[in-house]
C-alpha cells in the first residue's frame, strides 16, 4: 500500500510546500504530525493482529473456508473504513491550513458524513485503481498514485475549501 507519508509529501509538492521533515519541524508541525503518524501506526499494529486473533479463534491448520475469508476481508474492510473516515481530507488539511490532527480528524469525520453517497463512491474507487495498481505488479501504481493523490487534493477542495 502507498504510505501516508507518500500521500502527504505528494499533497505538498502539489500545492508547492517544500517538503521535508527539517521543514515541518521549523514550521512547528511535527506534533501534530506525529499525532497523526501515532493514529496510523495504531491501526497499522490491529491491521497485524486482527488476522492473528482471527487464526487464533478459527483455527490456523486446515482447509480456509468461506467463513474464514469473509471474516478477514471483513476486518480489513472496517479498519480500512476507520483509516478512510479520518483521513479523507485530514492530510491535505494539515499542509495547507496548517490545521491541528484533531482539528483535520474532526473535518474529514465531517465531510464523510455530509457527504456519505460520494464518500462511499469515493472509497470504491481508490480500492478499486488499487487493485488495478497491483494486479498489474505495482506498474500501474505509476498512474494510479498520482491520480489519487490529484484527485484526493481537489476532493478536499471541494469538500472543505
Amino acid at each position: 500500500t502507498i504510505s501516508l507519508t507518500a500521500w502527504a509529501t505528494l499533497f505538498a509538492v502539489l500545492i508547492g510546500l517544500p517538503v521535508g521533515i527539517l521543514s515541518a519541524m521549523r514550521a512547528g508541525r511535527a506534533s501534530d504530525q506525529l499525532l497523526m503518524s501515532l493514529a496510523f501506526l495504531l491501526q497499522s499494529l490491529l491491521n497485524a493482529s486482527v488476522p492473528s486473533l482471527a487464526v487464533a479463534l478459527w483455527g490456523g491448520s486446515g482447509e480456509v473456508g468461506a467463513a474464514q475469508i469473509l471474516g478477514y476481508v471483513g476486518c480489513g474492510a472496517v479498519l480500512a473504513g476507520i483509516v478512510f473516515v479520518m483521513s479523507v481530507v485530514a492530510v491535505p488539511l494539515i499542509i495547507d491550513r496548517h490545521a491541528s490532527a484533531s482539528d483535520a480528524i474532526r473535518a474529514s469525520l465531517r465531510a464523510t458524513l455530509f457527504n456519505l453517497p460520494a464518500m462511499l463512491v469515493w472509497a470504491v474507487l481508490i480500492v478499486g485503481l488499487t487493485v488495478l495498481g497491483f494486479v498489474t505488479l505495482l506498474v500501474g501504481m505509476v498512474i494510479v498514485a498520482p491520480l489519487l493523490g490529484y484527485a484526493t487534493w481537489h476532493a478536499y477542495r471541494d469538500l472543505i475549501a
